[in-house]
């Protein structure tokens, strides 16, 4: 909680006017100004947008004032449905635009890709839109980045996920290492998967269409990246997050 008593430096206040934080002394460039209000309000400083007097501050600018000032603080959940390009491995392979993930380039047997950022607490629903497969397809969550790229095959996967494949056989909530737990509809392209995730619990449901599928506890503690993989150049995945209070009833009560 923000020290209300200290000299102001640095004044963040909310979307609703409130201050949330002080940061004193005066970060020298913004990106620390982040860090700080990280540390103290427990906001990423990838999900922060600051504004100054209704302009964006950048995160490689400097801060050239010696007088205190305010920012506001608005939350961007953007980067937890933007896929990573610029940190997967095998990026020359792909193509991305936010949430949409393209096989335009793909040069090897297939790419792993996960989101920018985690999600680290809270109930969260996702979709994964099919817009395209031609061979196999894994959508889930995993813990870490380290499985992003061509070097992790399916069948080694480790976290949870929907899998299904073009021929529609073997459809199912598969666990780590390609171990099926039950079986679930197959997707055709044009089907939309949703994911509802609690944080919090470990809770993941999974819904076809909006038709509830199954659940399941994800191991571990910690924040989870989503996370999808394209095989066939011309694949497209869609990741979108709309609001958890748009999840399907049963989806909520299962979760």
């Amino acid at each position: 909680m923000a020290d209300l008593s200290a000299p102001c430096a640095v004044t963040i206040r909310g979307l609703s006017g409130n201050v949330v934080a002080h940061v004193v002394p005066i970060p020298a460039t913004v990106a620390e100004l982040k860090s700080a209000i990280e540390t103290q309000c427990g906001t990423p400083s990838a999900l922060q947008q600051l504004l100054k007097d209704n302009s964006p501050l950048l995160d490689d600018a400097q801060i050239m004032s010696d007088e205190p000032f305010e920012v506001l603080l608005c939350v961007d959940q953007t980067p937890l449905f933007s896929w990573d390009l610029d940190g997967n491995p095998a990026a020359d392979h792909i193509s991305v635009e936010g949430g949409h993930l393209r096989a335009s380039r793909l040069r090897t047997d297939f790419v792993n890709v996960v989101a920018k950022e985690p999600v680290r607490h809270g109930i969260h629903f996702f979709e994964f839109v099919v817009h395209r497969v031609q061979d196999e397809q894994w959508c889930g969550v995993v813990h870490d980045k380290s499985q992003a790229g061509k070097s992790v095959h399916g069948s080694n996967l480790d976290g949870r996920f929907y899998y299904f494949n073009k021929e529609r056989r073997g459809s199912g909530l598969r666990e780590s290492y390609g171990k099926t737990m039950c079986r679930f509809d197959s997707p055709q392209d044009g089907d939309v998967i949703g994911m509802l995730l609690n944080v919090d619990t470990r809770m993941l449901v999974f819904a076809l269409n909006g038709k509830l599928q199954g659940k399941c506890v994800v191991p571990g503690h910690g924040p989870l990246y989503f996370f999808t993989t394209v095989d066939r150049p011309g694949d497209h995945m869609e990741l979108r997050k709309p609001l958890s209070s748009e999840a399907p009833e049963d989806m909520m009560q299962a979760a």
